[in-house]
């Protein structure tokens, strides 16, 4: 009898390990297996690359048609990270030299565009031309230097056929006073045209300009104001020759007062709406002369409005130049749409009150497939930006990826050996990417401004179906800031 006792308590020992053990195998099992799903699926769709400008033909891995593309939006997730800026250089260097691409258009004045190449022809140093270009400062590290150095190069080789840079953002009043002196020079006959705005334009800047008077703007002054930028941009363009090139890139100072005014009056009403309620926005919609004066997306705020116009210069500097190009600009900017709790307006399309169109969605609205969205982001590191209390530039450092619901796309790359990865989300695979990113996950969009506080979901992330959003997702594990010139 104590035989058997002792004989079934060792079998009932044996069997419990042998559970044990098959419960810890199969659980490490499922763990080994959703990790290898997920590195299928990225695999078959993505690809490990070289960070080096001199590589570029790398992605040709992507397997995309370029020759159907009209516009690739690189977007970055800051704008103070080394590596998106050194992975840029490598992308447009391969668009250039692979696919014919000829236009780098900035998150800048139209004017700054114009200047850059003047100075580049006339022989200035690259220093010097890169200032004319970026006044802001945001492009002055050595990162930028290095592709317009490049550009310099490439240009003084194909003399014939060069890149031509273009600057597409419609947000710096004080470049408009600077766009009408440099309108003179050019287009001296309409020096009187020139000379009327310019004066309505100080006027009224004055007006916004001091408290005291910020009171006094009536809606009949913003109306007086979008009128004459309208009847401007009729006068200067029907004096400019489309048929000369040099001529024709004027086009785009002819259009910029009224967008920088719409952009200022889409601002005011924001502002009326959150002094006075939502109800004030009745009654100037209910205005059916001013709502006229606006392009159709000034009407659902400034953010849309901006957005409007840099899409609208992008379209110009591609039908002047007629040849492919790259737009450079935040993730926030290039995706197809803008997703951020501090939105106020609400999206008709999608009756979403945190969702505007941005300028990646009115991209995608004039050339469909033939726009093409790349977007960058990191797990940690640090990145220049500034520093939100005093403006000052600075590096910060973030230890990870934020979690939350929904998960960051970071965290979920993270660990799977693939420190610099691009995924092509179009590509029709095994594994295919869309259905790996099928849910809402957080995408990084961290401003010009940063602070302490900003690290959170709310503020430096936005949630979008990754596909849906954009064509290409570029992943780097470490992120080192800039190197401010």
């Amino acid at each position: 009898m104590k035989r058997s006792v002792q004989f079934l308590s060792s079998l009932i020992f044996i069997s419990w390990s042998s559970f044990l053990h098959a419960s810890e195998h199969s659980c490490k099992t499922i763990k080994q297996l959703r990790k290898e799903n997920l590195t299928s699926a990225l695999d078959a769709s993505g690809f490990r690359f070289e960070l080096d400008p001199e590589k570029g033909n790398q992605f040709e891995k992507l397997q995309v048609d370029f020759s159907k593309v009209k516009i690739v939006g690189l977007g970055e997730a800051t704008h103070g990270t080394s590596e998106f800026s050194i992975v840029r250089h490598q992308i447009f260097r391969y668009l250039v030299e692979r696919h014919g691409f000829r236009v780098f258009i900035l998150e800048d004045e139209w004017l700054g565009g114009l200047h850059f190449n003047e100075a580049l022809a006339k022989g200035e140093s690259i220093e010097n031309a890169l200032s004319k270009l970026n006044k802001k400062g945001t492009f002055l590290t050595k990162e930028t230097l290095e592709l317009f150095k490049w550009i310099e190069a490439f240009n003084k080789n194909h003399k014939i056929d060069p890149i031509v840079v273009y600057g597409a953002d419609a947000q710096a009043g004080n470049i408009l006073l600077e766009s009408f002196h440099y309108l003179r020079q050019k287009l001296p006959e309409q020096s009187t045209e020139i000379a009327k705005m310019e004066g309505l334009t100080k006027s009224l800047f004055a007006q916004l300009a001091d408290p005291a008077l910020l009171e006094t703007v009536s809606i009949d002054t913003v109306k007086a104001s979008l009128k004459a930028a309208r009847k401007f941009e009729t006068d200067i363009t029907n004096s400019i020759s489309r048929q000369n090139k040099q001529e024709a890139r004027l086009l785009g100072l002819a259009r910029f007062p009224s967008q920088i005014l719409q952009k200022i009056s889409a601002e005011l009403v924001e502002g009326l709406a959150a002094a006075q309620g939502p109800a004030v926005l009745d009654a100037i919609f209910a205005d059916q002369e001013l709502v006229s004066l606006f392009d159709p997306s000034c009407l659902k705020g400034s953010f849309s409005c901006r957005d409007f116009s840099m899409a609208k210069n992008i379209k110009l500097a591609i039908d002047i130049e007629g040849k492919g190009a790259v737009f450079w600009a935040h993730n926030g900017h290039v995706g197809r749409f803008l997703s951020h709790p501090d939105i106020i307006w609400a999206n008709p399309k999608t009756e979403d009150t945190k969702i505007v169109d941005n300028t990646g969605a009115f991209l995608n609205e004039f050339y469909g497939q033939g726009y093409f969205a790349v977007i960058t982001d990191f797990h940690k590191g640090s990145f220049l930006a500034r520093d939100a209390s005093d403006g000052h530039l600075r590096a910060w450092e973030v230890e990870s990826a934020i979690d939350g619901v929904p998960s960051s796309i970071p965290n979920l790359i993270h660990g799977l050996g693939h420190e610099n990865f691009a995924i092509n989300l179009r590509k029709k695979a095994k594994y295919p990417a869309d259905k790996l990113f099928k849910v809402p996950q957080a995408i990084r969009i961290v401003g010009a401004t940063f602070s302490e506080t900003s690290n959170t979901l709310e503020e430096s992330y936005m949630t979008a179906i990754l596909p849906k959003y954009a064509d290409t997702y570029i992943y780097f594990e470490n992120s080192t800031p800039h190197s401010p010139l």
